[in-house]
């Protein structure tokens, strides 16, 4: 029963990965280097793979927290409000996340790269830290490093790779370029 259940989740995150993958290698980069590999592919399909992954979570978490609410229980007015700020945070950054993966396989240029990055911050790491500030929750160190991690790590990457450069066109890109 439990490998059925593995391998559900695992299709469930491949084909939307191949999905975003097979999308972003349809767009050209701007620009090309014959020193350097540019373009979708590398890392950028790892880093895709972990965003799909994060953002189907973040949208099963609302549902479950959606559908497990007692919305009868509040019927109107503040109460309503309460039970939709409740919810609200895990549909809210699934979107960000779907956003990000949008606009990270379909535009090529650095404005989109800047977006991606903060999109990035916003749906992990600043989301996480409001929602415990909104909460009033005590996350630990072991709770929130790992995201944090995530969200540095990509960052570092999509900011020093010379490929996610070439791709986007940044300012970096040009230098290598010529």
């Amino acid at each position: 029963m439990a490998f059925w259940r593995m391998l559900l989740v695992a299709v469930l995150v491949a084909v939307p990965t191949l999905f975003f993958v097979v999308l972003g290698r349809r767009f050209l980069p701007r620009l090309i280097c014959s020193k350097t590999k540019s373009g979708f592919g590398g890392a950028l399909v790892l880093f895709v793979l972990g965003q799909v992954a994060v953002t189907e979570y973040l949208f099963w978490q609302g549902y479950v927290v959606a559908t497990s609410f007692p919305w009868s229980e509040y019927a109107e007015g503040l109460d309503r409000f309460a039970a939709y700020v409740t919810v609200g945070p895990s549909f809210i950054q699934a979107l960000l996340g779907l956003a990000l993966l949008v606009l990270l396989v379909t535009k090529r240029s650095s404005a989109a790269l800047a977006g991606v990055i903060v999109l990035l911050w916003l749906m992990g790491p600043v989301a996480v830290l409001i929602e415990s500030w909104y909460f009033q929750l005590a996350f630990s160190v072991s709770a929130l490093l790992p995201m944090f991690l995530w969200a540095a790590f990509w960052t570092a990457y999509l900011v020093l790779s010379p490929r996610v450069a070439l791709t986007y066109g940044t300012v970096r890109g040009h230098r290598l370029a010529d």
